[in-house]
């Protein structure tokens, strides 16, 4: 399973997840951005949300420029990197004043078009995380990395969020805690 994980990852696909058929899949990863609403919740006067929803953000140690090399006997070394140095963003490189580098080797890449769309991916993966949790009524309709669209008022967060986990509660009348992330650009 990890080889195989680990040769979807170098041609830029999602590990692989069992479906709710019970089907074992893969699909090309797309950026969160990207992605199209899998479900909608919203604290409204119909919300199934129930209060005590709860936000964190973590912006310790992120990195502003991710490299990621391969070292071909055949070709030599290929080498991707992305930097942020957008001047809105308060962990770029402008802002902080410095460079806080992410480098690390890599194997199986085929081709330069491959790694640069991986550093992409790991530059879009790396950034900062709002993660929020909260609850609902059980809702089993959910699948692997489900694109949510969150309006809480509780919050006040509106917008996309993958799901990256969720807890449900198979009593009569129980509850589904959902762990949601975002990421922001700061």
């Amino acid at each position: 399973l990890r080889a195989c994980n680990d040769l979807l990852a170098a041609i830029n696909y999602y590990p692989l997840y069992a479906d709710s058929f019970g089907y074992i899949r893969s699909k090309p990863y797309e950026l969160p951005t990207a992605r199209t609403v899998d479900a909608f919740y919203a604290t409204n006067k119909t919300s199934i949300i129930q209060p005590g929803a709860q936000e964190e953000l973590d912006i310790f140690n992120a990195p502003n420029k991710i490299v990621r090399y391969l070292e071909n006997a055949e070709r030599g070394y290929i080498i991707a990197s992305v930097t942020n140095d957008d001047p809105n963003s308060k962990l770029s490189t402008v802002n902080r004043g410095r460079t806080i580098v992410d480098v690390e080797a890599v194997a199986d890449i085929a081709n330069q078009s491959s790694l640069d769309a991986y550093v992409a991916r790991i530059m879009a993966e790396k950034k900062v995380y709002q993660r929020i949790t909260f609850e609902t009524l059980n809702m089993p309709n959910h699948e692997y990395l489900d694109c949510l669209y969150v309006d809480n008022s509780e919050l006040d967060v509106a917008g996309k969020y993958i799901e990256t986990a969720w807890e449900m509660d198979l009593r009569p009348g129980g509850k589904m805690k959902h762990l949601c992330r975002k990421a922001v650009g700061l």
